[in-house]
């Protein structure tokens, strides 16, 4: 499946570019990345995460401890069950709880 972002929506096509579903958040997306079964959207302020081996495309916020306030998130990923945050002065990396 293809997977973009669209304001605050995410649509999914097929491999033939048939829309095959939608999800919408609040927020206006930046960023989405997928690496293997976890998907990860990312806003200027939040990030979001999705398990892909799920029936249904569920979009939890993720919630950090210890981050600066107005951080400016660039792009996020799940690796090894860990978190890695780009923002624009360094990436930071955080351990899933």
């Amino acid at each position: 499946n293809i997977f973009v972002i669209d304001g605050s929506e995410i649509i999914i096509f097929d491999q033939y570019g048939n829309g095959v579903g939608k999800a919408s958040g609040k927020e206006e997306f930046t960023s989405i990345r997928i690496i293997f079964n976890w998907m990860t959207v990312t806003t200027k302020q939040n990030i979001y995460v999705a398990n892909l081996k799920s029936p249904e495309l569920n979009l939890k916020k993720v919630i950090l401890n210890e981050i600066e306030e107005n951080l400016e998130i660039i792009s996020s990923f799940i690796f090894n069950n860990k978190l890695y945050l780009l923002s624009k002065k360094e990436i930071l990396v955080y351990n899933r709880i």
